[in-house]
């Protein structure tokens, strides 16, 4: 995708873009940016918290992956920007699947620009409480025929939502 060619004058600001600009991506625009530095008048430790979060991300996926994981879900992502979870899973192991699912339809539409082209690589929009609404059946298909795979979520506080989810719907 060429980003130069972009609109990027009529964008208002949304959380997964100005965390991409914290990341150094390019998958952000004016207001993004904008809104971002005003940001880090109140808050100057963002970007080192963001880059920060992506290296424990990088730590966390290679590991994984290591184990011989090959699916992942992540919940609450955002924009899967340079070094996020299917470029890390899939550098090491091509065959692996990963799901992004965000509450933001921003967000996965520009996910879904960004993914186009893999096929083990998708992204939905879902609310972790009623996300059975919101996963396509071949993301289903994807996780049925899983002994092993992961799940990571910045949602803080999620964890037991997610357990309870994943166990109402027979995945773990």
């Amino acid at each position: 995708m060429d980003h130069t060619l972009r609109d990027t004058t009529q964008k208002p600001a949304t959380a997964a873009r100005i965390y991409d600009y914290y990341l150094g991506g390019i998958h952000n625009f004016p207001a993004d940016q904008e809104a971002a530095r005003t940001l880090l008048t109140q808050f100057p430790c963002i970007p080192e918290v963001a880059r920060a979060n992506r290296a424990f991300l990088r730590r966390a996926v290679g590991y994984l992956v290591d184990a011989g994981i090959r699916q992942f879900l992540d919940i609450g992502s955002g924009i899967p920007t340079a070094g996020n979870v299917h470029e890390i899973a899939q550098k090491a192991a091509p065959d692996a699947r990963v799901v992004y699912v965000d509450i933001d339809p921003q967000a996965v539409m520009e996910s879904l620009e960004i993914l186009d082209g893999n096929p083990y690589a998708s992204a939905v929009q879902g609310d972790l409480r009623d996300a059975a609404a919101g996963i396509r059946p071949t993301t289903r298909e994807w996780f049925a025929t899983a002994r092993n795979y992961a799940l990571y979520s910045n949602q803080g506080g999620a964890y037991d939502e997610i357990t309870q989810y994943l166990k109402a719907y027979k995945i773990i």
